[in-house]
């Protein structure tokens, strides 16, 4: 981390969380550091409360003596009764967001007697650059998936107008996604037992969910194989197991609601990660030197996917691109047993040095971060 900077004692960064999915948490990774960085200036996180209650069960760490999480209201109209669909909660915020988020910063300023100096955001927040430019203030717009994926925003509305796709039809293209959570820690232990490299970790993120043949498919796969595991999968998607599975299967590996991903990554045990093609996901998994095997839900998955296998070379994605037991036990094959994935450990173990090296003293991530510390400290 780069050593604190001298900043004005009235800088004030309000920072504006898009609060689904795991959207929230890179960003406050992002502004914790910054604050860390920049003592003196004052850092609200303006996040939906059920959000920042999470992250601060998951990642108080990351909330530094001038980081203060800020809540505002999810948008729900009191007495609105909702489906379950997600796709609702995010509409309904999205409505409500401008007017909630200009009402939290002014009771932030109150509170805190500095005027907010800078606009830092996840960039679906757009609307936030009226905001920026309303408060005559430097407007930080954060992208928090890889960049390839961003570059094919650049012609939506063209696609839009040349396939003429209504608005209501694209829900159709969307698959389902759900996003409660449970915690635990018991996985840690039980990889402290296994053998290096030889533990398969199956995750698919907080939202994205596999169809009941495809959570057959991979149990199957992982029955057949007889590979060490730790599955995190959602205690209500369990029931979907086969027979049987569980007590079968208990000698080889273990399924758990939720899993500490970075830490089961960064244990020497695992030796491959299962995953959706998330770019957090990716990243933790690069960050860690430990190959994928990608199954693309939607969003950016696809576009990452691709990055993993064809371009950086450090995983694979399941044939079709979904799950079949006959698959699985190819993709673990190659990666686990074969040549082939014996180079693609090999390039996952390179590209993690680079990320080291970009992050380390006069390395490029370090010097971005102080050039936007510089942006985002300067008082108004």
């Amino acid at each position: 981390m780069s050593q604190p900077t001298t900043t004005g004692p009235d800088a004030h960064v309000a920072v504006l969380a898009f609060p689904f999915g795991t959207h929230a948490a890179p960003l406050l990774s992002i502004i914790s550091r910054l604050a860390a960085s920049a003592p003196h200036t004052h850092f609200s996180f303006f996040n939906t409360q059920e959000s920042n209650n999470s992250l601060l069960s998951t990642h108080k760490h990351y909330f530094v003596p001038n980081l203060k999480a800020c809540h505002v209201s999810n948008g729900v109209p009191q007495g609105y009764v909702l489906t379950g669909n997600t796709m609702e909660n995010i509409e309904l915020f999205m409505k409500a967001a401008p007017d909630n988020l200009r009402k939290a910063v002014a009771a932030a300023e109150a509170e805190t007697g500095r005027k907010v100096s800078c606009l830092v955001n996840d960039s679906f927040l757009w609307f936030t650059s009226d905001m920026a430019a309303e408060m005559e203030v430097p407007w930080v717009p954060c992208w928090l998936s890889g960049s390839n994926s961003l570059s094919a925003h650049v012609h939506t509305d063209l696609i839009r107008d040349t396939l003429g796709v209504e608005v209501s039809q694209r829900r159709s293209f969307q698959s389902n996604i759900s996003t409660s959570q449970r915690a635990t820690r018991g996985a840690l232990p039980w990889l402290d037992r296994q053998k290096p490299a030889s533990v398969v970790y199956i995750g698919f993120g907080s939202v994205s969910i596999l169809s009941p043949d495809e959570l057959l498919a991979v149990a199957e796969a992982l029955e057949a194989r007889k590979v060490p595991f730790i599955w995190s999968l959602k205690k209500s998607l369990q029931e979907g197991l086969p027979k049987g599975f569980l007590e079968r299967t208990k000698s080889d590996g273990i399924v758990v609601s939720w899993a500490p991903q970075l830490d089961v990554l960064a244990h020497n045990a695992v030796g491959v990660f299962v995953n959706h093609a998330g770019w957090n996901s990716a990243l933790e998994s690069i960050g860690s030197g430990v190959p994928m095997i990608c199954r693309p839900f939607f969003g950016d998955h696809t576009i990452n996917a691709k990055m993993i296998e064809a371009v950086w070379e450090v995983g694979i994605t399941v044939d079709g691109g979904f799950f079949t037991k006959a698959g699985l036990l190819r993709c673990l094959d190659l990666i686990l047993s074969q040549e082939k994935g014996k180079k693609i450990r090999e390039n996952v173990r390179n590209i993690k040095h680079l990320t080291e090296k970009a992050i380390g003293v006069g390395g490029s991530s370090t010097k971005n971060l102080k050039a936007l510390v510089d942006i985002v400290s300067r008082p108004s």
